[in-house]
């Protein structure tokens, strides 16, 4: 939970891991899903059975590695902006 409190550090950080935990249950879901619709079609059952719920996760990991992207290039801007904002003279 992000606290008032908190620096913007620990609040990205804190809005990373609960957003990658979404995205991990997210991608669970996805996979179990994709798993019984497919064992329920015959000449597909057996090659999904084999690969599993781990391996059709693996599959969906384009959309975390483009959420990083995304946080760090909000981590740069705002520290961008924080360093913007200290060496502005005071007038």
């Amino acid at each position: 939970m992000i606290d008032p409190d908190m620096s913007w550090k620990d609040a990205v950080e804190t809005l990373r891991k609960s957003v990658n935990a979404l995205i991990d249950a997210q991608e669970e879901a996805y996979a179990m899903l994709f798993l019984q619709e497919a064992q329920a079609d015959p000449p597909n059952a057996a090659l999904v059975t084999q690969m599993g719920v781990p391996t059709l996760k693996k599959s969906n990991r384009m959309s975390r590695i483009t959420l990083d992207q995304r946080i760090e290039e909000l981590q740069n801007r705002l520290r961008y902006a924080n360093n913007t904002e200290s060496n502005e003279p005071n007038g």
